[in-house]
């Protein structure tokens, strides 16, 4: 599948098969994690770590959700915003298994320091400083029981999480072609460039009504993908050892997609590369 973009895009079955698949993928994830872990945490980077993953899948699974609604409502354009911001997830997800020590708690790091950035833009506006200072006393007492995770965490003034370009992150997660396919392009929408705008000026009549649904099926099937991505790296940072079940999904995403090739080379493009 990696080195035929075009196939994932081009090639969808039924509207109602895939509805099928996102709608049951949807439930599975709403469910995550599926087993109580039978022992605690070893160290609490682990544990930091586990919580990142059970906030991607929480979090792909409602940008899936999002991109449903959006596209039941014709609104397959803005669709876009959901599916780059669901591409991103899966490679920050991916670039943190890599080093899942380090970097859960690089993630936590730059999580508090933005928070505390955006409380000095607030005062700087002339927001109420006592209203403020209840916000920064929770942060601070978040940083102090983090401490002994960040204390060796470098300061970083990079916009990028991991301060790593997209593309980095991206293909960390085993994703080669969708920088190219898909980032740029859904880019596009976040930026609202001259391409984006571009489309909000055709002719309603311009679009054929089954272009129109091949586009919105097309950012569901996407996103489908990145959602069986996420949660088999879930799967694994959890330990819910359930590989096997994931596997039926990815599947069935591959019957529905790419019905004349090997699926189970699909399945096994779509699994995580391993995990430190």
């Amino acid at each position: 599948m990696e080195d035929e973009p075009n196939d994932v895009v081009t090639h969808p079955s039924d509207r109602e098969s895939w509805m099928r698949l996102t709608g049951s993928l949807i439930s599975v994830a709403e469910d995550f994690p599926w087993s109580v872990p039978d022992r605690d945490p070893r160290a609490d980077w682990e544990r930091m770590w586990w919580w990142w993953n059970v906030a991607f899948v929480r979090a792909a699974t409602r940008l899936l959700r999002a991109i449903v609604i959006l596209g039941n409502e014709g609104l397959y354009e803005e669709s876009n915003l959901q599916l780059r911001s669901m591409l991103e997830l899966v490679g920050n997800q991916g670039y943190m298994a890599q080093s899942p020590k380090a970097r859960a708690a690089e993630f936590a790091a730059a999580d508090l320091k933005t928070r505390e950035r955006i409380l000095d833009s607030l005062s700087r506006l002339g927001f109420d400083p006592k209203a403020l200072q209840g916000v920064r006393d929770e942060i601070a007492q978040v940083r102090t029981d983090l401490n002994p995770l960040i204390e060796d965490v470098q300061d970083s003034d990079s916009i990028y999480p991991f301060g790593r370009k997209a593309k980095v992150r991206i293909e960390s997660a085993g994703m080669t072609w969708h920088y190219d396919g898909v980032y740029e392009r859904t880019s596009d929408y976040v930026h609202m460039n001259a391409r984006a705008l571009g489309n909000y000026l055709k002719a309603e009549d311009e679009t054929r009504p089954e272009t129109e649904e091949a586009l919105q099926l097309g950012t569901v099937v996407l996103g489908c993908e990145f959602l069986i991505r996420t949660l088999y790296f879930a799967d694994v940072a959890l330990g819910q050892c359930r590989r096997d079940f994931l596997d039926g999904y990815a599947l069935e995403y591959a019957r529905l997609t790419l019905p004349d090739r090997d699926k189970h080379r699909v399945v096994q493009s779509l699994r995580p590369p391993p995990i430190a």
